[in-house]
Order: structure tokens, then sequence, then C-alpha cells
């Protein structure tokens, strides 16, 4: 399943972009973008994180730009959902340095009300499998195999 596009306009031009967020703000996209500045200077997205880590700007640019769009999209949830917390999980998601601070700071100054500004930003506790292990546990319980699985 395609994801749905998400419109976001050139800083410089105006143009509206109509990609995903995942090819904007996830690892292929992090490593896709930095190329396009400097070829071949990246082939993961944990490369581009330790270049910005290592000072390059383009890099640091590319992370902080990803993050932030991933904030405001997260924070637009939160605005939306009103939930009590939110855990990221990923790759990314639990990243040190840049990638995350911008993360957290552009999700907290895109959140509308003061009330909900503080709201808790974790890291998932079950590290990058975090979306797997979730849908394995939904998959599980839809489907009654805990009565199949279950130890005798």
């Amino acid at each position: 399943m395609a994801s749905a596009p998400w419109t976001r306009a050139c800083e410089q031009c105006g143009h509206l972009s109509q990609s995903t967020l995942e090819e904007f703000a996830a690892g292929p996209g992090l490593v896709h973008r930095l190329n396009q500045q400097s070829p071949d200077s990246a082939r993961t997205g944990h490369d581009v994180l330790a270049a910005a880590l290592a000072g390059d700007s383009e890099a640091l640019a590319v992370v902080r730009t990803a993050a932030e769009a991933l904030g405001t999209t997260v924070a637009l949830l939160i605005n939306v959902l009103d939930p009590g917390a939110v855990i990221v999980g990923g790759g990314l998601g639990l990243a040190e340095g840049p990638y995350w601070e911008a993360f957290v700071d552009s999700t907290r100054h895109h959140v509308w009300s003061g009330v909900h500004r503080d709201i808790p930003i974790i890291r998932a506790g079950t590290g990058p499998d975090a979306g797997v292990i979730g849908a394995a546990v939904a998959t599980w319980r839809k489907f009654g195999l805990e009565s199949v699985m279950a130890p005798a």
C-alpha cells in the first residue's frame, strides 16, 4: 500500500511537494536527500546521523528538517487525538542527538494547547521493532491465537 502524499511548500520558491512524510523524514529519505547534495556520501540513515553528529552542515540540515517535519506531523496528531503520551519507535526514533532534539522541539512547538505542550515523548522500550511487535500482538488478539498458542 502506497503512502499518502504529504504536501509541503519549498522554503525558497513556494513549490508544493507531493512527497510522503516517509520519503522526507525516514532513513532512506535522509540518505536520498543528502546524496542529492553530496553524491555517495551516505548509504544508511545512520550514516546521515553520524555525519550530522560529526559536524557536516549538509547532513545536519537534512536531519533537522526531517525531524522538524516529523515533529509537525506528530503535533498534529496530538492536537487531534489528545493522547496521554507519545511513544516513538523505529531506528531514527531511537537515535540520540540532533534528530531526536529537533523532533521533540518541533513537536512541542506545534502543539496548540499549552496544557498538552509538555506531553511525555518517550522512546519505545521494544526498540526499533516496536511497530512489528505491536502489529503481531494486534493480530494475535484479533484472531484469538492466545488460546491456540498458550502453553498447556
